[in-house]
């Protein structure tokens, strides 16, 4: 082992307590996303909706590549 990576100490109890939330939330999240998906996708939808309504219709090719 390199020295200078010798006074490294293992995680405190207290940075145990904050990390073990996040990892649970990242596992969690990874298996079962749609626990934020079902969440958010009504204002998503409402958001991209309201966009689509906001930018005026191409006219023609040029502005259609531009969106």
């Amino acid at each position: 082992m390199k020295e200078a990576l010798k006074s490294i100490t293992d995680m405190t109890a207290r940075e145990k307590a904050i990390f073990a939330p996040l990892v649970v939330m990242t596992l969690l999240l990874g298996v079962y996303p749609s626990l934020v998906t079902d969440m958010i996708g009504p204002s998503v939808e409402q958001l991209v909706t309201e966009y689509h309504a906001a930018i005026p219709a191409p006219t023609g090719v040029a502005e259609a590549a531009t969106h």
